[in-house]
């Protein structure tokens, strides 16, 4: 299954960018020749807003007095109740406004509010418990449905959830696509082309080399001057591959054409590959045993976890 990957992957060593010097260069745990490339002619991407400085702001600006915006050490483990989630663009501005939303209407628990961010988004919770058995969780998830101002109730959203520490760059191999998402958490959009996937088709099961020959493809697409990475997703049994990291402007939001760099991304990988073979599907859809034209690879949101 992997050699027909591979293969893929040298066929365009040719054509591929030389990487040259600008960028910080990282090692891989699972080559330690394998160095990410750089290339500065690459325009810088528009990462958008630095929301820690919006947070600060809300905090200091809060005219009813109120406390700041209070957030969660990053390795807070446990549970705590979940009054409202926020993912997406400004997930953690989102939350910190909501924070101060109801640090006003409910003064008498606001010490108990807080925000809890990893790399999923961010989360306006209170309190915090051992576990989901905890009597006094039990007891606080009654109270909070049944809060009211004015006969109204504060809490839309009120579910016992899971605090987990958050990703940490330092756990993560070089070339695992998380680490995009790390590096940048308050990006306005992160796109990047999946060019080849292993897992489950129609009954027939996920190839079990999946993720070994995801790491595999990765690196020899690095080594040809690709900024590739990998992405292991267990719940959806798949591997896969991508190259690029494009921002907001990889589309055209009004005529849906792709940027210069996408698309002399896509001139390298012509065709997604799917358990190592190329994707191809019908011309005609109306005519399914006619000729057959190669599947281009889907540009993607990187995601968050």
């Amino acid at each position: 299954m992997l050699v027909l990957g591979v293969s893929m992957a040298l066929a365009v060593v040719g054509c591929a960018p030389q990487a040259s010097q600008g960028r910080p260069t990282g090692r891989s745990a699972l080559d330690d020749s394998v160095a990410l490339p750089s290339d500065a002619s690459q325009p810088q991407l528009d990462f958008g807003a630095d929301w820690d400085q919006v947070e600060a702001s809300i905090g200091r600006g809060n005219r009813g007095g109120g406390r700041a915006v209070a957030t969660r050490d990053a390795q807070a483990v446990g549970v705590a109740i979940a009054l409202g989630t926020f993912t997406g663009e400004g997930h953690r501005q989102q939350a910190a406004i909501a924070l101060q939303g109801a640090a006003r209407e409910a003064s008498d628990l606001a010490d108990q509010l807080s925000i809890h961010t990893d790399e999923r988004g961010s989360m306006l919770v209170y309190g915090q418990y051992a576990s989901f058995d905890d009597a006094t969780l039990r007891r606080d998830l009654k109270r909070l449905k049944a809060y009211e101002v004015n006969g109204r109730r504060v809490f839309g959203l009120v579910l016992p959830a899971e605090l987990r520490p958050p990703l940490r760059l330092e756990d993560l191999d070089p070339l695992d696509l998380r680490t995009v998402r790390l590096r940048n958490p308050d990006v306005r959009a992160i796109y990047t082309l999946e060019v080849a996937w292993w897992g489950p088709v129609g009954d027939a099961p996920a190839p079990k080399t999946a993720l070994r020959d995801a790491q595999q493809l990765a690196q020899v697409l690095r080594r040809a001057g690709h900024e590739a990475y990998f992405l292991h997703e267990p719940h959806r049994q798949r591997a896969s591959v991508c190259v690029g990291v494009f921002d907001y402007l990889a589309v055209d939001a009004a005529s849906g054409i792709e940027s210069t760099p996408v698309m002399q991304t896509r001139q390298s990988f012509p065709a997604l590959q799917v358990n190592g073979k190329e994707l191809r599907q019908p011309r005609d859809p109306r005519r399914p045993t006619g000729p057959k034209r190669a599947v281009p690879p889907p540009l993607i949101d990187v995601p968050r976890s």
